[in-house]
């Protein structure tokens, strides 16, 4: 007894000291349980029986595999004659001449063959070619066939350079202007000749498709505007004649004629001045006739 009381913490423990708690235990958390992630059901492919070309099918695998084996001998002839006959690999590869194998153009057609890259028409036909795996050479050798064909039957016309008919459309009054001042000349030039194809409609009563037939044969070239200017002097008289509303052929015009004096006033010194201005004099009577008594 006298032990225990020597001992205990309790009795023996200082006044106000409780005795040490002993916090509870907590017990461990367990994490919530993630399912397992199911993957997605891959349906099974579909075998190579089932992707062949029902055409390639057989009543049994020997036969198929025969058909396999002359599709494959096929497809390598294909493809061996397009690179005997020389397919391009692109609709404009037509156009380089100089691939052509066995192909010669005649120096006549050149200038056909020339204006090619331009010709919307021939791109249609290009395109098609390619389409149905035409080669070069035969498709440049149909061409100069009815190249030659047409100019045999004269029905084949030479390419026109727009730029040189413009030249040619020059009045003699505007060659010594800007170039600006002559478009607008060559310009005025070609509407008279038109005005006069819708005068002759009305005055002449020339059927309009037939107008419009000469507007479009003629009307691209200077030959063909000179040939107009030409009618215009026999329709309406006078020589080389009055055009359109009064007035001379050849495009010419009182703005024109004014034009040409001025540019001659700056050359008086010219030895062929007097000759150049009772020329241009005599041009000015067809406007500005002298009163007859």
């Amino acid at each position: 007894m006298i032990k225990f009381l020597h001992t205990s913490p309790m009795l023996w423990a200082p006044e106000g000291d409780a005795p040490p708690v002993t916090p509870p235990v907590t017990p461990p958390v367990t994490p919530p349980v993630t399912p397992p992630v199911t993957p997605p059901v891959t349906p099974p492919a579909a075998s190579w029986w089932e992707t062949l070309d029902p055409a390639l099918k057989g009543a049994d695998e020997k036969t198929t595999g025969e058909n396999l084996a002359k599709a494959a001998k096929d497809l390598k002839g294909y493809r061996d004659r397009d690179a005997t006959r020389n397919v391009p690999a692109t609709p404009e590869g037509y156009l380089n001449f100089e691939a052509a194998k066995d192909f010669k153009i005649d120096d006549k057609n050149k200038v056909h063959f020339d204006v090619l890259k331009t010709d919307p028409a021939f791109k249609a036909i290009a395109q098609e070619a390619h389409k149905h795996g035409v080669g070069q050479t035969a498709l440049m050798s149909m061409y100069q066939t009815a190249l030659n064909v047409m100019q045999e039957a004269g029905m084949l016309e030479m390419p026109l350079d727009a730029a040189a008919e413009m030249a040619a459309l020059i009045p003699e009054a505007a060659k010594s202007l800007p170039k600006a001042d002559q478009d607008t000349a060559v310009q005025k030039r070609m509407n008279e000749n038109y005005s006069f194809l819708s005068l002759m409609q009305t005055n002449k009563a020339l059927p309009k498709e037939v107008s419009d037939y000469a507007e479009m044969m003629l009307g691209d070239s200077a030959k063909g505007h000179q040939f107009l200017e030409w009618v215009r002097g026999q329709v309406q008289g006078g020589g080389g004649g009055p055009g359109a509303h009064g007035q001379p052929g050849g495009g010419e015009t009182r703005e024109t004629l004014r034009a040409e004096m001025a540019a001659l006033d700056k050359n008086r010194n010219a030895p062929d001045y007097k000759e150049k201005y009772a020329a241009l004099e005599e041009r000015y009577k067809k406007f500005y006739p002298e009163p007859t008594a």
